[in-house]
């Protein structure tokens, strides 16, 4: 996931402040790529970044934007990537999740409906103790869309829940 900023007003202040310079010790522009390392760099919350870029300071004398470019997509923006990756691979889970849910249902359903159909006939040509048959038959169905019902009732708030999740990281 993407590197989480923690730091009060007064240190993102006294970071950029000491990030800023560096731009033009290195001779580079302060532009957003390279603001965003150098803010990385100086808050010191992304080690490989800052051992990439000693490395690159021990080298050379200046450094260029291309450089840092690289330094941003190998060690900032792939965060995002890889986060943006995840929730990509978590949404399409809960989408196939919840169609097969509904396929499911959909399917139950029908079911349940030509059972009612064929139910609806026999019961305008049985006897009386033929009813009762037809009748507990009917019962039985549906207590079995109720379960699938309840299930695809259960599935959807799984799935609201992990949405939720979702949107809080």
């Amino acid at each position: 996931m993407s590197i989480e900023y923690s730091e009060s007003l007064e240190e993102a202040t006294q970071i950029a402040r000491t990030a800023l310079p560096l731009a033009s010790q290195f001779a580079l522009p302060a532009n957003p790529v390279n603001y965003a390392v150098l803010y990385e760099y100086v808050a010191g919350q992304n080690p490989p970044l800052s051992a990439a870029l000693d490395q690159l300071r021990e080298n050379a004398k200046d450094l260029t934007d291309a450089q840092l470019n690289a330094l941003y997509h190998s060690f900032i923006s792939g965060n995002d990537e890889q986060a943006l990756k995840e929730v990509r691979q978590a949404l399409s889970g809960m989408v196939d999740s919840t169609r097969n849910s509904l396929d499911k249902v959909s399917q139950t359903s029908q079911a349940y409906q030509e059972n009612l159909d064929v139910s609806a006939k026999q019961l305008t040509d049985a006897e009386p103790s033929g009813a009762v048959d037809i009748i507990t038959h009917l019962i039985d169905e549906t207590l079995r869309m109720q379960a699938a019902s309840r299930s695809l009732q259960e599935e959807l708030a799984k799935t609201n829940e992990d949405l939720s999740s979702l949107r809080t990281e």
